[in-house]
This record gives C-alpha cells, structure tokens and sequence, in this order.
C-alpha cells in the first residue's frame, strides 16, 4: 500500500492541514491521504486506526506551526500521538516532509528528544497565507517526487470481493494456479531493463492467460508498478509523465481502450523516467494501426518501436478440472464431496473453470452449456439478493435485461447510471426510490471503478447478452439518453460477442440500427470494426442510410466494401452531388478506377455547375476514377479550378493533392510535383501528421525527375519517419525511395547499402514488386 499521512498538533490552532487534505485526496483520491479528524469515524479504535494508516502511508507529511513549536515538550512523552507518528517513520526509514507554516523554521537537533534528532535532517517546504495556492501545488509535486507510488496508485486498479459464484472465475482471484507461458522470463527481463522498447504488446486468443500474466508481473516488479483500471480516463495517464523514477504500467483489454493506451503512450514519451508499459490485447488490429498513425509524432514513434509477443492458448491438463471444484467449492463454501468425475473440456483453462462452477449449483436452468448454467446461477443469486433489498420480485427474464443492459453500455457517472436503470422495460415507471434500489443492488452484485460495471468474465458477459437479445428486446428505450462514452463501449462489447458467438449477426444488427443508428454511428469507428462487419451490414436496410453517411471515415480499409453499399443506399436516397462524389472516392477506394466510379463523379460534376472547391473537387474525383487521357484533363481542370479558390489551408492541400496526383499521371511534367511540392513544404510545418506523407511523395516525384540527390535524401529522411510510425503503410515507399536515392548516387559505395536495404524491405512486403 502507499499514501500521506498527515500529522499535526491540534486542529483548531490552523486550518492548513484540513485545507492541505483537501487538495491532496483531490489531486491522489480519498484512500490515500489520512488525516485523523477525517478518517477516524465513531466505532473505529483510534489507536488501531493510526497504526493501520502509519504503517500503510510511504510519506509522513508534518504540519509545523507555532503551536507545534511552543509545545514541543510534549514531544518527550511516550504517549504523543505526534511523537509517535514521526518515530514510526524514522525508525522505518520511511520519507518525511515537514511543512513550515508562516515563517516556522526547522527545530534545532539539541530542542528535540534524542530519539527524534533525525527529524532534522529533513529539508521543510515552505507553506504561508499569502502564497498558500502556489504552495500547496509545490507540495502536491513534492510528494509526486518523492513516492512514484502516489501517482501511480492514484490509477490502479484494485481487487474486488467476489460477490457472485461467476465473480471467481475472473483472474484476479486465481482459481488455477498460474501457468508460465515460455515468454514469461524474456517478458520479466524486460520490465527489470532500462533500454529498448519501453512499449510491449502482448496478443493473445482468449485463453491465452494474458491477464494473469499481467498480474503476475506486477506482483514481482522490483519498481512501482499499476495495473491501469477501466475508470481510468485518457487525461489521469498524463501523471505518468511526472513520475521521477521507474515504473511499469499495464493495460489489460488494450483494445477497448484505444485512447486510453494513446495518452499513456504521450506520458511515456513525454516523461524522463525508464518507464515501462505493457498492453495487452487480443490482436494488434486497427485500434493498434490507428496508434502507429497518431498525429502526435512521439506517440506513433513510440509505439512503432514496440516489440510484440504472442501467445497461444493454454493447453488444460488433467488434473485442473478437479482443482479447479475444489477450489470453487471452497470459496463458495459447498466442500464436503468429492469432485464429480466430469472429464475436462478440450478448450481453454476457463472453460475447464466455467465447467466445474457449473457443476456445484445449477441454479434455475438445469441443462445447457456451462455458461448458460452459470447464467442462470448468477440470476438465483441476483434474485434472493433482490428480495432482501426491498426490490419487487425480479423474475429471471428481468434479471437478464439489467445484466445485459450494464454489460453492453456500462456508466461512468452516477447520472448515466441512472438513466440507463431507469430506461431498462423492467423499471418503467418505477418509483425513484426503486432505480435508487436497483442501483444499489447492481453496485453489491457487480463492484468495480464504474458507477455501473459489466459483467464478467466475457464470456458469461456474451451468455446474457445473448440470452436478452434472443427475448426480441432490443434496449432502444436506453438508446436516447445513452452518452457517447456508453455507445463507444456499447460497440466494443458487441464486437467483443460476435467474436465469441455465433448466430447473434441479425438481432446485433438490429440493435445497432435501433434509435435511429445511434450505436452503428459508433460502430464505423470501433477498434475493431471487422467484428461488427456482419452486424453493420444487416443494419443496412434497416436505418436512413443518408443520416449516417458522414460518420463514416472517407477511407477504411476493413470496412471498404460495407462504406459503398452505405453510401450506394444514401445516394439511391438522396441523390445529392455530394453524396455522387462520396460513393466515387469510395469505389474507388475500395476497387481502383471503374464505370461506376466515373458516372458517379459525372453525377457530382452536374451538381456543381458553378466553379469553386467542391467543382473542383468532383473534377479531381473524376481523374481518380477513369484512366488515360480522359484523367489527365479531368486532373488539369482540377489543378486550375483549386488554384482560383485556394484560400485556405483545406483548400490549398486539396490543390496539392491534385498536384502529386496529377505529376503520377503525367511522367514527363516536373511541374505539378514541384509546386505541389512549395505548397505542403508550408502546410507541412504547421501539421506534418496531416501532410507529411503527401509532402514525401512530391519530393520523391521531383528526385526522380531532375534527378537532385540533395531533395531524394530529403525524401528519404521524410520516408524513413513516416514508415517508423506505420510501417504496415509507408514501409513499402521507403523501400522504393531507397532504390530511386541508390539510382541517383550512381557508382558511389553507397549504393550498394541502399540498394541492399531496399531490396530486404521490398522483399518482404507482398505485391511490392515494381
């Protein structure tokens, strides 16, 4: 445990330590800040209470004031509660940080009892009335300083009772013992170094063990260590990047958390400190893809530098089913028998944990799968914990909805808390005091950081979720007053059941389209649309597909084919020019140049008669989408129409595009490519996330063309920090642009080298021939 503990000599001489206390449970939360007048409530035994806190606490913060100073006599006795606190940590070895109020200095070494001349030693922060806002920050960063364990403990998730059978099989509380997987001591060894990689991925199927592992590493880190919780929002990782010594930091379900793992990867990047984050995932999918494409250069760097090991699913053996019921019945307290002789399953160590859970009570159910027996355990249990808690008789099809509803949409705040119980069929027109019961009883029953938190483990999550879909009940009444928070989680938790069950791509679906599209909104730019692909598709005929168009990004690779048959059913809808010259961009995204590609951006064309940006815009859509001489001129008419409306940066990278597009097209013309190249020099300093890699394409272009070594290395330099971001995009130019320098250095040494290179990076990339 870490935390400050706060001493002082009589309350009511200064105000400071309450004040002090204040900001500091606002800056590291309540659990870690003891101060007595505050967490000493009636029925608790003071004295066991300040040993607890003393003993716990990595830092005794001392108020010194002019009371504390007139008084230290009292020092002497062996009773004082101040002397107490301050000889625990001396004789702990533990920090001390005297606060000096309004002018106190140090007490001298000969003015304190021997035994706590040492308190001397300590070098005091200044704390007056006139500057106590500035001192009180100080302060804060003091204690940052001095324990890392504060600011990391500030986010770290902790271990929460079990309070229903399911709640044992999550891997906190290691039902199986832990099994090392072979890439545990190369992964130890990694947390202990202090060069390479500070990134780490670990992928893994479901059964793989990537959480106990986790846990596993952060329960023999040798520095200060944390395991990131689900509350966590993307702005407390900026902590990190103040901590002063080593430190490992994990992310479970990595994949879930897309901009949770990008802001902990900004500290990392930002901070000082050997630190080391570990994420762990299922795959290293888009949401991964997206990080190595961050705008913020440090964080795409960082994580291009990641090093990745994956794991296989743990293999059960033989004896695991019979601990695994031994242990469970311990816990559950329904020892007594022997184990049935159930043989294990041939999956993965849940499943041999999920079928011996099955076993010890059947709950309401009876037959079925182990998840559906252990589905309808959890309803017995959520049932009889219901009728004690003043709640009307919850029949089990009522217990599924709230089950499913909290495991889908989640809630951070007490209010999306509400809104979501209250929204559920089984609470309609319920009493306040009712959602106020039902609250309480889904916070016992599924503890967590949330205001309200899903159920777990995933697969079980997967069971309600499909049980309450297979009703016909949808959620819609829950759907308008949804947060944007709670339809990202919504789609994560879908996608997260798709991949684990089959037969839910219809009623997903159906639920994605309810209110209006809310949830398929947040669908097109899930983590891992490709779950959802299937969903998202029968989704189609059922929502206003020209309401939803623009949501989706103009260019994704996994959900090409889905984005032309969107923008196929909005234009059927509402053929309006731009929707004309969307589906053309699209088409030929996902198909290269085509008729359709072409009649669509003739459509967009006649929509915008007058000249400006959007002509000149379907114009360059129409070069995109035919080939030959009809594309030059189209590239042409584009190139001069942009150069009479770029006003703007929008516009002017719009003109540029046009510009490279067109110089690819027509070999023999520098032209293009050079002021192409003049204009994203400019826009490239003020937002090289946006325009470097067109920048890098121009340059290369006009190379090749004068045959300038000078600009080809500057192309090579901007290759090589685009393809460290994204190697998977730009690591194939690089290999090109090497080959184009090599070209141009002639019988120079160094050709070889750079023939060599690229010949390595264009071998090893698929279809890069040519």
């Amino acid at each position: 445990m870490t935390g400050v503990f706060l001493s002082y000599r009589g309350m009511h001489h200064s105000y400071a330590p309450m004040f002090a206390a204040w900001v500091l449970r606002q800056r590291f939360g309540d659990g870690l800040v003891f101060e007595a007048s505050h967490d000493n409530e009636p029925g608790v035994q003071f004295a066991d209470a300040i040993g607890r806190a003393l003993d716990r606490c990595a830092v005794l913060v001392v108020f010194v004031n002019r009371h504390w100073r007139e008084n230290r006599d009292l020092l002497a006795d062996e009773n004082d509660w101040v002397r107490r606190e301050i000889l625990h940590f001396l004789d702990a070895r533990k920090p001390i940080l005297p606060v000096l109020m309004d002018g106190e200095e140090m007490p001298p070494k000969r003015s304190l009892p021997a035994e706590l001349a040492a308190f001397t030693r300590w070098i005091g922060l200044p704390l007056a009335s006139a500057s106590a806002a500035a001192d009180l920050r100080r302060l804060v960063g003091r204690l940052e300083q001095i324990a890392a364990d504060l600011v990391l403990a500030a986010v770290h998730e902790p271990v929460y009772e079990a309070a229903t059978p399911a709640a044992w099989l999550r891997a906190e509380h290691e039902i199986l013992p832990f099994r090392a997987p072979a890439e545990l001591g190369e992964i130890e060894a990694w947390t202990r170094s202090s060069g390479g990689a500070p990134v780490r991925l670990v992928v893994g199927p479901p059964g793989a063990g990537k959480t106990r592992l986790a846990r596993r590493l952060l329960a023999t880190a040798d520095r200060p260590a944390v395991l990131v919780p689900s509350s966590a929002e993307p702005a407390a990782m900026s902590r990190l990047s103040g901590v002063t010594s080593p430190f490992l930091v994990v992310i479970d379900d990595a994949e879930s958390r897309p901009a949770t793992v990008a802001a902990a990867v900004r500290a990392l990047a930002a901070g000082r400190t050997p630190a080391r984050l570990l994420l762990t995932a299922r795959s290293g999918g888009d949401w991964w893809r997206d990080l190595l494409d961050d705008p913020d250069d440090r964080v795409a760097a960082m994580a291009s530098r990641a090093e990745t090991t994956s794991l296989t699913p743990l293999v059960p053996r033989p004896d695991d089913f019979r601990v695994a019921w031994t242990a469970l019945a311990d816990r559950l307290g329904a020892g007594g028998h022997a184990a049935p002789p159930v043989p294990p399953p041939a999956g993965a160590l849940l499943e041999v944990q999920a079928a011996a859970l099955a076993t010890l009570d059947r709950g309401d159910g009876g037959g079925g799968t182990p998840w559906t027996r252990i589905a309808a355990i959890e309803r017995a249990r959520w049932r009889d914990t219901a009728r004690a808690r003043d709640l009307p008789a919850l029949r089990p099809h009522h217990i599924t909805e709230i089950l499913a509803a909290v495991t889908v949409f989640g809630a951070a705040t007490e209010p999306e808390a509400r809104a979501l119980i209250g929204g559920l069929r089984t609470f309609a027109g319920a009493r306040p005091a009712e959602i106020d019961n039902a609250l309480a009883l889904v916070r016992v029953l599924l503890p967590g950081p949330l205001a309200v938190n899903p159920v777990e483990p995933k697969p079980l999550a997967g069971e309600v979720i499909a049980q309450h879909l297979a009703t016909g009940d949808r959620l819609a009444g829950v759907l308008a007053g949804i947060s944007e928070g709670q339809a990202r989680t919504a789609v994560v938790a879908l996608g997260q059941c798709l991949d684990r069950r089959s037969g839910l791509t219809e009623p997903v679906g159906e639920l994605l389209a309810a209110g209006g599209g809310r949830l398929l909104r947040a669908a097109m730019t899930a983590p891992e649309p490709r779950l959802l692909l299937g969903a998202m598709t029968a989704a189609l005929p059922l929502i206003r597909a020209e309401e939803i168009v623009d949501a989706l990004p103009l260019r994704s690779t996994p959900l090409a084919e889905f984005a032309v048959e969107l923008t196929r059913r909005a234009v059927r809808s509402r053929p309006e020019p731009r929707l004309h010259r969307l589906l053309a961009v699209r088409l030929v995204s996902w198909s290269g140049p085509s008729e359709e590609a072409v009649e669509e951006a003739e459509a967009a064309l006649a929509g915008f008669p007058e000249p400006g940006a959007e002509r000149a815009e379907a114009y360059a859509t129409l070069a995109l989408a035919c080939r030959g001489p009809r594309a030059l001129d189209a590239g042409r008419r584009a190139i001069e129409m942009f150069r009479q409306c770029a006003d703007d940066d929008r516009t002017r990278g719009a003109l540029a595009t046009a510009l490279v597009n067109q110089a690819h097209r027509d070999p023999a013309d520098a032209a293009p490519a050079q002021e192409a190249y003049e204009i994203l020099r400019d826009l490239d300093a003020r937002n090289p996330a946006r325009y470097r890699s067109l920048l890098a394409d121009a340059t290369d272009l006009i190379a090749v063309r004068t045959r300038s070594v000078p600009l080809a290395r500057e192309a090579l330099e901007l290759r090589r920090l685009l393809a460290a971001a994204r190697p998977d995009t730009y690591r194939v130019a690089l290999g090109r642009t090497l080959h184009n320098l090599s070209v141009l250095v002639g019988a120079d040494p160094e050709a070889a080298v750079l023939r060599r290179e690229a010949e390595q990076i264009l071998a090893a990339a698929p279809g890069a021939a040519g």
